[in-house]
């Protein structure tokens, strides 16, 4: 049995101890920030970690001999800080998105074997209905919406933070789905210092187009839309996968006194909260578990933050110019 020790004991902590515990990883012992003491023992109480060791200083943890494996889901400020301190153990690393809002930050990390990351929505079965849609068929463009939360002030030279700590899903599954994507054109519209909206466009590494379109604090949906001539897959939102061919027309009637045309849905995939665990995080801790013992995994690794990242700042450079 895996034995896992745990930085970090936020709310994204509590998705992924059911999910480790389910797949059979042992938790034996939890840290978080200095002077929380009390803090930890609550929480150790309120997830059933009666049993686990609680460490003042999360050094002191990663210094033990007491695990086999790591999960930092910290605040991203302090990710970084104790990444560095583990990877010389040379055990197993699950460390939660985005780990850094700057690429360069991940780079002396990349040949670093043991690290996965967090990215839980790769997991989840309407995304692989997804990319298996996108591998099989002769795809002409995908449109992307992503409707983030801003109330951020312009203040440096980067996106709001938002852009960095949850859109950077959706980057991941672009790179997950079409495998690989470049952007060539962006532009932002800024109103009271704040930004509005960002409009983009690219091509997948197989040449398909990428239509992006961001605005901040819209009623719309996150979503993924791949369309091959008549068929088309759309995720929206992230956790559901409809596919349709074909439009249906539908005469007018006294009651609705217009035409009218639907696409014809002839699949729906949706991503299970399998025994009530937050979508992903059960795959997730299983995918992590077959990392930690030599097994088949297929886990996001380092390199698909820090191309996630990087698909981010081309994006800022682009719209600067």
């Amino acid at each position: 049995m895996i034995k896992i020790a745990i930085i970090g004991c936020g709310n994204i902590a509590r998705f992924h101890i059911p999910a480790l515990k389910k797949v059979g990883i042992s938790i034996v012992a939890i840290s978080g920030r200095k002077n929380s003491y009390n803090k930890l023992l609550n929480f150790s109480k309120s997830t059933d970690l009666n049993n686990c060791k609680i460490f003042s200083s999360s050094i002191e943890l990663i210094h033990s001999d007491i695990w086999d494996a790591l999960l930092i889901c910290c605040p991203t400020e302090n990710s970084l800080e104790y990444l560095k301190i583990a990877c010389d153990y040379k055990k197993p690393i699950l460390v939660e998105k985005p780990i850094n809002h700057h690429s360069s930050a991940l780079l002396p990390f990349l040949k670093y074997e043991n690290i996965k990351v967090a990215f839980n929505r790769r997991f989840y079965n309407s995304v692989k209905f997804t990319k298996k849609f996108y591998d099989m068929n002769d795809v002409s463009i995908i449109k992307v919406s992503i409707p983030e939360k801003n109330n951020d002030m312009i203040k440096s030279e980067m996106f709001p933070s938002s852009i960095y700590e949850n859109s950077i899903h959706i980057f991941d599954l672009l790179n997950y789905i079409l495998d690989g994507y470049n952007f060539d054109y962006c532009k932002s519209l800024v109103r009271q210092n704040k930004y509005r909206s960002i409009i983009a466009s690219g091509t997948s590494k197989k040449g398909n187009l990428i239509q992006l379109n961001i605005c901040f604090n819209s009623s719309d949906k996150f979503s993924i839309d791949i369309i091959s001539d008549s068929k088309r897959v759309e995720l929206c939102p992230i956790e559901i996968a409809r596919s349709y061919d074909g439009i249906e027309k539908i005469d007018p009637t006294k009651k609705i006194p217009i035409r009218r045309y639907n696409p014809i849905m002839q699949n729906e995939v949706v991503s299970d909260d399998i025994n009530n665990l937050k979508p992903g995080f059960y795959e997730q801790a299983l995918d992590f578990d077959r990392f930690c013992k030599g097994e088949f995994h297929e886990g996001p690794s380092i390199k698909d933050a820090y191309n996630s990242l990087k698909s981010i700042e081309q994006l800022f450079e682009l719209q600067k110019n």
